[in-house]
């Protein structure tokens, strides 16, 4: 009743009012990260192991059976999940509504360290992280062409994944499909037996002589200058004059006994684009970046990368470009139902004056109100437009 005796008393003054929340819903819309979903903490936890070589019904038995038992004792835990694959085996542990994640990760830290000697020795460390519905790439890219793949994924490597890292909002840039290079080292195992050398022994020798190692401080009374011994290899070269102590005291080059050359990493993962083999770019946004802003800067800093001859950069998916679809379609669906809502007034009142304060009046305040959803640190997303565009009809 005071808002509608303040209306009528004071017109003048109530359009001002509401004109200044037009206004600063207009100038606050332009600043408001556009994303699809809104950002939501799920309380479900993951956790994977490795076990390289076991079958599906060992992971079960020897890896997943010791780490439920030891994961049941998580605080509001409400069901965990397993599965078991060739090689691998995850849980899925869903807890509470409002449930504390850092506290939860405390705890799931600690209950996997005290599981730890009751895996197989050949499984790997446990991992676990909160699952993320944001934490997928906001932009796919594949990198082909008609130079060698080793140099496709060196250029990605030097110039495209560098001058990705650099826009801002950008978190991560991962590589799918590149295969690193890497000295390989082919022992002859006829000249390995005649020194009375084993695998071992060749293994030993790499390890011992690919390391940097502190060597003091060198003091004159007045400076001190640390001193460090550099044994890391640059190069096969240096992996061949690589020398290991034989059994019966000689010394032995590692050259004289093994075929040592620069290669390529076995493949661990591949990467297609109409049916060729490519280098998969998946780029990760930071938690607070805006979608549609950074896949505008990315799309601008891809135009301005000019790869190199026989070298071609195709874009596989864009999230902003679906975002921004499925923003627009409920931007219409909204704008329908203000003027569905102006049509039937008049439908049944019959009277354009106020058919038009309804029409202006709706609008109003829908623009309005962005500034409270600004001032809340909410984004534009398909939540909160649904949300406004049910206000219309109430």
């Amino acid at each position: 009743m005071f808002l509608s005796r303040l209306s009528v008393r004071r017109p003048v003054l109530m359009t001002m009012f509401i004109g200044m929340f037009v206004v600063f819903g207009l100038v606050s819309f332009p600043k408001m990260p556009v994303e699809l979903l809104p950002e939501v903490d799920i309380p479900y936890v993951m956790v994977t192991i490795v076990y390289p070589g076991a079958g599906p019904e060992d992971i079960e038995s020897s890896v997943l059976e010791p780490l439920e038992d030891a994961l049941g004792l998580v605080n509001n835990l409400k069901s965990l999940r397993s599965t078991a694959v060739p090689d691998a085996g995850r849980l899925i542990l869903e807890l509470e509504m409002g449930t504390e994640l850092e506290e939860t990760f405390d705890q799931v830290r600690s209950l996997l360290d005290e599981a730890a000697p009751s895996l197989p020795p050949g499984a790997w460390k446990p991992t676990f992280q909160a699952i993320n519905l944001n934490a997928a790439p906001v932009m796919l890219l594949g990198v082909t062409g008609d130079r060698p793949m080793a140099e496709i994924s060196h250029w990605v490597e030097e110039e495209l994944q560098p001058a990705l890292s650099r826009i801002e909002g950008v978190a991560v840039v991962e590589m799918v499909g590149s295969r690193d290079r890497e000295v390989q080292v082919d022992v002859d195992q006829g000249l390995l037996l005649s020194h009375h050398l084993t695998l071992g022994h060749v293994v030993e020798a790499v390890r011992a002589g690919g390391v940097d190692l502190p060597a003091g401080i060198l003091a004159d009374g007045t400076t001190a200058t640390p001193v460090r011994l550099a044994g890391a290899y640059d190069s096969a070269q240096e992996v061949a004059r690589t020398t290991i102590q034989a059994p019966l005291g000689e010394l032995v080059e590692l050259g004289s006994i093994a075929n040592v050359h620069e290669g390529l990493a076995p493949e661990q993962t591949l990467a297609r684009t109409g049916g060729r083999p490519c280098i998969g770019v998946s780029i990760y946004k930071q938690a607070d970046a805006n979608t549609v802003a950074l896949g505008r800067a990315l799309q601008q800093k891809i135009q301005d990368i000019e790869p190199e001859e026989g070298i071609q950069v195709q874009l596989i998916h864009d999230a902003a470009v679906s975002i921004k679809a499925s923003i627009r379609n409920l931007l219409g669906t909204l704008s329908l139902c203000v003027l569905l809502t102006a049509g039937i007034l008049w439908f049944f009142l019959h009277d354009w004056r106020g058919t038009a304060i309804v029409a202006i009046s709706i609008p109003c305040s829908l623009v309005g109100s962005l500034t409270f959803v600004y001032l809340a640190g909410f984004t534009i997303n398909y939540m909160t437009l649904m949300g406004l565009a049910i206000t219309v009809g109430t």
